[in-house]
């Protein structure tokens, strides 16, 4: 009995690790008195979906072939809103407004294996900050550069999503799971009483 518990569960399990792993650069972006630089620039993984607070500013990411591949609009937290409290009373006394001249946040981006730059642009669209990203990416020469490359690698994509998608794998395999589960459990059942 406790053989196919364990069965089952490892078959849940095993299903939920085929979830979809979304991959995203991560910038340590700097602002100071409306000039961006950042400390940092990475691509890591992440189960779900990562947001950034939205904004004016944008983030675009630019292909080997200058194609658009993203644009991210985020917005740069420069506000602090505050309250004063009387400590004998904890009335509120006082309170405002506090705007940043300097900031620090993390900036995520949708990866692209094909992606060569982020631009980052301000409000007026001036562009600010400037990121090659091409060591993350595959190199332009494995870029298809021809028509047939092309086609059949679009081919090859579509086929790709014709498949089960992995959420849908993760509740067939669930179902499959809770389904074991109730059979032993039923069986077991069955067994004591005859017994």
């Amino acid at each position: 009995m406790k053989t196919t518990i364990i069965f089952g569960m490892v078959l849940i399990l095993s299903f939920t690790a085929l979830a979809d792993i979304n991959h995203y650069y991560k910038i340590d972006l700097l602002y100071n008195q409306g000039n961006l630089s950042y400390n940092h620039l990475a691509v890591q993984p992440s189960p779900q979906p990562l947001q950034n607070p939205e904004g004016r500013y944008i983030a675009e990411v630019v292909s080997y072939d200058n194609k658009i591949l993203n644009l991210t609009f985020f917005a740069i937290p420069l506000t602090i809103f505050y309250d004063v409290a009387d400590p004998e009373t904890g009335e509120l006394v006082d309170g405002g407004v506090v705007t940043l001249t300097q900031s620090q946040t993390n900036l995520y981006i949708p990866y692209y294996s094909d992606a060569k730059e982020i631009n980052i642009y301000d409000q007026e669209l001036i562009q600010k900050l400037h990121l090659d990203v091409s060591s993350y990416s595959k190199s332009p020469e494995s870029v298809p550069s021809n028509f047939e490359e092309r086609v059949q690698k679009e081919l090859q994509q579509q086929q790709e999503v014709q498949k089960i998608p992995p959420k849908k794998l993760i509740v067939i395999g669930t179902l499959l799971g809770v389904l074991l589960i109730a059979i032993s459990v039923i069986l077991h059942l069955f067994k004591r009483r005859r017994t």
